[in-house]
C-alpha cells in the first residue's frame, strides 16, 4: 500500500466535497419544488410542509459549511 501524500489527500477530499456539494444543491432544489407542489395540491398538510422546510434549511446549513472551510484554510 502506497502512502498518500498530503497534497493527494487534499485533492481527493476536495473532489469529494465538490461532488457532495453538487448533490446537496440538487437535492435542495428538488425539495423546494416538492414543497411548492405540496403547498399547491394539499395546503392542509402542514406537517409535511414543515418537515420539508426543516430539511431544506438543514441542507442550506451544510452547504454553507463548504465556503467557510475554504476561506478559513486559506
Amino acid at each position: 500500500m502506497t502512502k498518500e501524500s498530503n497534497e493527494q489527500r487534499i485533492l481527493r477530499l476536495e473532489g469529494t466535497i465538490d461532488a457532495l456539494k453538487f448533490h446537496l444543491e440538487n437535492l435542495s432544489k428538488q425539495l423546494l419544488l416538492l414543497e411548492a407542489q405540496i403547498a399547491d395540491s394539499n395546503p392542509s398538510n402542514e406537517d409535511i410542509r414543515h418537515l420539508i422546510k426543516d430539511t431544506t434549511k438543514t441542507l442550506h446549513t451544510i452547504q454553507n459549511i463548504y465556503p467557510c472551510r475554504r476561506k478559513c484554510n486559506q
